[in-house]
């Protein structure tokens, strides 16, 4: 049983990674930062089995999107947590605000970001989609 969640966490790892989410990965620093400072030593084991994992998960998505993609010679793969340039989402982030500066108090209604956007059904951004399709009361 063991074996198989380090799999499924290890896994997951890959996924993330192929995703290019970059904010779960610094929720997960603070969490690990935040578990380290309240438990101190009995945080140990569970620290080092994390970092081993997410290892093995860098690893793993290495080989499974970098090396064997580049030896077939497969351009499939183009997204990474690597990348250059945010300028897509800051591009979503823009039209998220002229939203909400064009209705401030009702927002556009819900899932009307995506009306608004057919490319993309949402800014990537949790805080922005709320704010746009619903008001700025919540927050």
């Amino acid at each position: 049983m063991r074996a198989f969640l380090n799999i499924a966490l290890i896994a997951w790892w890959v996924l993330l990674f192929y995703s290019a989410s970059r904010g779960v990965l610094l929720a997960w620093l603070a969490g690990m930062l935040l578990t380290a400072y309240v438990y101190k030593k009995y945080a140990r084991p569970f620290l080092r089995l994390q970092i081993i994992n997410i290892a093995l998960g860098v690893c793993s998505y290495y080989l499974l999107f970098k090396v064997i993609p580049a030896a077939n010679e497969s351009s499939l793969v183009t997204g990474t947590i690597a990348r250059e340039s945010t300028d897509d989402r800051l591009e979503l982030w823009q039209q998220a605000i002229v939203l909400i500066r064009e209705s401030p108090i009702f927002g556009v209604g819900p899932m009307h970001y995506a009306w608004h956007n057919p490319t993309n059904g949402h800014p990537h951004n949790s805080v922005l989609q709320l704010a746009s399709e619903w008001d700025c009361w919540p927050l």
